[in-house]
């Protein structure tokens, strides 16, 4: 059965988009797609930036941000609440990955050239 859940970031770089995504392994995914001219002139294609997080750090990420929201708990989804409280604070794959940072949220970062 196909899980998955994913979300739209609102905003980044021109020439770009940014997501969500709960995988069907519980991960969190951040994705952070380039199809810009620099992209093309640098890498020859499409680019990709991921940050992959344990679904163990997702209790912890979603703590943090209910101290900075307004939204309703919806008990019955936390997956999908989880995306929603980011989708609220985040605009951009580089305002989660600063915010990661900034709160020892522990994740792996990939990248694809090939995207």
């Amino acid at each position: 059965m196909n899980t998955r859940k994913r979300m739209p970031l609102t905003s980044g770089p021109q020439h770009s988009s940014s997501s969500i995504e709960i995988r069907d392994d519980g991960t969190l995914l951040v994705e952070f797609y380039d199809f810009s001219d620099e992209a093309e002139k640098w890498f020859g294609n499409d680019v990709a930036y991921l940050l992959i997080v344990s679904a163990g750090e997702k209790n912890k990420i979603a703590a943090l941000l209910k101290k900075q929201t307004t939204l309703k708990e919806d008990a019955r989804d936390r997956d999908e609440m989880l995306l929603r409280l980011m989708q609220e604070r985040f605009g951009s794959y580089f305002e989660v990955k600063e915010w990661f940072t900034e709160n020892g949220i522990e994740y792996k970062k990939e990248f694809n050239s090939w995207a």
